[in-house]
């Protein structure tokens, strides 16, 4: 999920989908890109397409040369089919300056290449211009070409994207919005949304679980999850993570009064900025983390599902499904207590609610559905921990649920 509209992602054909979640755009035209490769030979592919089946074939070669581990940028400049004589000058005289700006400062080290970007049937003009690939995936380089575009104040201005290859070899785009010399429109009212976005950026695009067992603990409120986490986390010497991490957490509360498009990105995004941390500290000692993606997917899917539980997705349905890019952990316990005592523990805490922690508790149909989708995620699924005993015997439980999965692995 992304905030608002900065971030579109366009597959090699069919719909939009996103690496943070399904954005909106799904009916903007297909578009066709005639690459010219360094040994001077055409590479044609497209993305978009509303029938796979009128995609060109994706060749080989293009998802070495726009996948990682470098990062490939593409900068064209719009043309509309009717723009007059005057439009057409001053956007050669846009190519022209971008292709000298490409060659110098921190876009030196970068390979260049000519790109040509169309929609099949005259839809809307070509766009010819670079394609900027960066061995280092450099944030210097980034930082330029915001720059670059936020310089450019005169129409048309530079359409900015970037490629990227998922797991399977899949090439995506990213499209990039700037409004008024900001890379993202929603930061005019959310500064902090910024912030997020430069963290999640810093982030590797794809991170690997080290060694050491990785385990999440997922729960509803006042389940004894804070509890539990930090108790198991003493026992077994291991780092304690949240989500939404620290680097974030303090813009929590900010996210958590927007709209649920916006508050679910914060969280979401911070599952991603979250990965980046367990694969760093879990190549040297176990790791528990308190949340991740399944609270993140669960409190998503029933706020937006309306109606009772017969309106969720049916089981194994791909929502429920772990995102292929995000790191997995080796386990994920799910504590639970009967409503009733969730409700007293609550009462009995004296701690400000969040609005989903208010709806959980006036609201048993949204609790339900929160339930059953926590039961229905897979690729991993959850184990089912009574968190209702004492402290002692619900820590010895989980204790050994996390050895026997260690012995399993």
């Amino acid at each position: 999920m992304a905030f608002a509209r900065p971030l579109l992602r366009r597959p090699l054909s069919g719909q939009l989908l996103g690496r943070r979640g399904v954005y909106a755009g799904a009916m903007a035209p297909p578009r066709r890109f005639v690459l010219e490769l360094p040994d001077c030979t055409l590479a044609h592919f497209a993305l978009g397409a509303d029938d796979p089946g009128d995609a060109d074939a994706p060749d080989p070669r293009l998802a070495a040369l726009l996948g990682p581990p470098e990062r490939s940028y593409s900068l064209c400049v719009p043309v509309t089919p009717d723009a007059g004589c005057g439009a057409r000058v001053r956007a050669a005289r846009l190519h022209q300056r971008l292709l000298h700006q490409l060659r110098r400062g921190p876009f030196q080290r970068c390979q260049l290449l000519r790109l040509l970007c169309y929609c099949p049937g005259g839809q809307a003009g070509a766009q010819q211009g670079f394609l900027l690939r960066d061995p280092l995936d450099s944030p210097d380089t980034r930082q330029a070409l915001l720059e670059l575009l936020g310089a450019c104040q005169e129409a048309p201005r530079p359409h900015l994207g970037e490629f990227e290859a998922d797991p399977r070899g899949q090439l995506w785009q990213r499209l990039w919005e700037v409004q008024d010399g900001r890379r993202l429109q929603c930061t005019s009212f959310i500064p902090e949304a910024q912030a997020v976005l430069d963290l999640v950026d810093q982030c590797p695009k794809q991170v690997q679980k080290g060694k050491c067992q990785v385990v999440a603990i997922e729960g509803l409120d006042a389940t004894g999850k804070t509890t539990v986490t930090q108790s198991v986390a003493d026992s077994l010497k291991a780092v304690l993570l949240k989500s939404p991490p620290s680097c974030i957490g303090q813009w929590r509360k900010i996210f958590d009064d927007e709209p649920t498009i916006i508050r679910r990105a914060f969280y979401s995004l911070g599952n991603y900025i979250v990965a980046s941390e367990i694969a760093k500290e879990s190549a040297k000692s176990p790791v528990i983390v308190d949340r991740y993606w399944h609270s993140t997917a669960t409190y998503a899917i029933a706020t937006e599902v309306s109606g009772g539980l017969q309106h969720l997705p049916p089981a194994h349905h791909p929502v429920y499904q772990w995102p292929e890019d995000l790191l997995k952990p080796d386990l994920i316990l799910l504590l639970t207590v009967s409503p009733e005592e969730r409700l007293q523990r609550l009462q009995g805490r004296g701690m400000e609610k969040t609005r989903e922690e208010a709806e959980l508790e006036a609201n048993s149909v949204f609790r339900q559905k929160v339930e059953m989708s926590y039961q229905r995620m897979e690729n991993p699924g959850c184990h089912v921990v009574d968190a209702s005993p004492c402290r002692e015997k619900v820590l010895q439980t989980v204790l050994s649920l996390i050895q026997n999965s260690f012995n399993e692995l």
